[in-house]
């Protein structure tokens, strides 16, 4: 491969796009540097070796390329144009994605933006941005993304599907404390202003399956201090008939968030689709944990399943939250015809457990909602939250409608012996 980790390639590749795939067993980059542009090739990168699409590791390195060119302050969107990529991609020991491992940026003054191009003037090729063989990836690792294993630091990564023709991943997780999703597998930023964004303009037709170890998500595996976006002021539709299994924490945007939040999303439509958790992990259509999250999107879930098949907490929108916020005053939740399926855990309409929460909405609408918990002994169960600790909670209008529960400490709202706050 070309360039290194260390040493990254900073300048500009142009192939001739005529059809014929280039055949690879390692990425074409091993170290890419932000400044780079790439145009134009047809990749083919299915060999032993073969740990991502297009670069193994893209980074932006002080005195590399036209860093020094960048304005203070000044955000750097990769140049990534005509680009068609056959890949299958395998790391189990470390990140793997459709078109990079990892993308790493720790300078705070520079933001690293990454989002599949579409020039005018290129006129070979498919001229999309980026474009995958059939529509489609398979990626396996310790951390695999369909789009980008890993993403650290002060990173944007823009989904679009005018540009980037992606509608079908398959990702499968290697290790039970790895992280894998359709888009990202590990999404971590700096601090809690220095964020990786993941910004959605467009979605497509995009269906997902992630399964094996780890914590698994639609969208993303794991996040850390990330905001989830749209370009606009919009809802974000998830509809799909796929399934997402892992052996730690599952869900629909993330299995694992902590210092997450939503931006310019005033609607959440997620249905059709299964979480599962195998190992001891929490399941929800959001997220399957959640720790210090601020989730604010109005939220309809229509036909879903989440269920744990150990000892996590399951719920409609989310499996386990502690010490963040649901809602607003103005929000409304919605779940209905969906099943709730636990082990040994906690299992609620719209979310399995609280810690330390406020819990607030302007309506909170259950309905044909069945909850299931296989051991009675030692479980909660409730039409909103399963069992809530230090909760606060605040809805204007709460309603349960054709709620089925098998076992266990039933309630309309929450289990017997919850620690529940109302109107605080």
């Amino acid at each position: 491969g070309i360039g290194t980790t260390a040493n990254p390639f900073a300048g500009t590749l142009k192939g001739t796009v005529n059809g014929v795939y280039i055949s690879l067993d390692t990425p074409l980059f091993l170290g890419l540097d932000a400044t780079a542009c790439v145009q134009s090739l047809n990749l083919k990168v299915t060999g032993s070796g073969a740990t991502s699409g297009l670069a193994q590791y893209m980074t932006l390195k002080n005195g590399t390329g036209k860093y020094n060119e960048l304005e203070s302050g000044a955000a750097l969107t990769t140049q990534l144009d005509d680009i068609q990529i056959e890949a299958n991609v395998v790391n189990s020991t470390g990140y793997s994605g459709g078109l990079f491992g990892q993308v790493v940026n720790t300078d705070e003054n520079h933001q690293i933006i990454v989002q599949a191009q579409k020039t005018a003037t290129l006129v070979t090729g498919s001229a999309i941005g980026v474009s995958f063989k059939n529509q489609s990836v398979t990626v396996n690792g310790k951390y695999a993304g369909g789009y980008i294993g890993g993403v650290s630091g002060n990173v944007k990564v823009i989904v679009d599907s005018d540009t980037l023709n992606l509608l079908t991943v398959n990702v499968s997780g290697a290790a039970d404390e790895g992280a894998n999703g359709g888009f990202i597998g590990e999404a971590k930023g700096l601090t809690a202003e220095k964020t990786v964004i993941l910004e959605i303009k467009s979605f497509g037709d995009f269906h997902a399956t992630v399964s094996g170890k780890g914590n698994n998500g639609i969208l993303m595996g794991s996040a850390l201090y990330a905001i989830v976006q749209n370009q606009t002021v919009g809802g974000l539709t998830i509809n799909q008939s796929e399934s997402v299994t892992g052996t730690a924490n599952v869900g629909g945007i993330a299995g694992t968030a902590t210092n997450v939040s939503f931006n310019n999303i005033n609607a959440m439509n997620i249905s059709n689709y299964h979480v599962t958790s195998s190992g001891t992990g929490h399941a929800g259509a959001v997220f399957g944990y959640a720790e210090r999250c601020t989730y604010t999107a109005n939220t309809t879930i229509v036909g879903i399943t989440a269920a744990s098949t150990s000892s996590g907490d399951t719920g409609g929108i989310i499996g386990k939250a502690e010490s963040g916020t649901y809602g607003s005053a103005d929000t409304t939740a919605l779940v209905e015809g969906s099943t709730i399926n636990n082990n040994a855990g906690n299992s609620g309409g719209v979310i399995g457990s609280t810690l330390d929460y406020t819990y607030q909405t302007k309506t909170t609408t259950v309905k044909s909602l069945k909850i299931d918990p296989s051991s009675g002994e030692g479980t909660g169960s409730g039409g909103v939250i399963g069992y809530a600790r230090e909760t606060s909670y605040k809805v204007d209008t709460t309603s349960v409608e054709e709620f089925a529960m098998d076992e266990g400490r039933k309630s309309q709202l929450c289990c017997a012996g919850s620690e529940v706050y109302q109107g605080y």
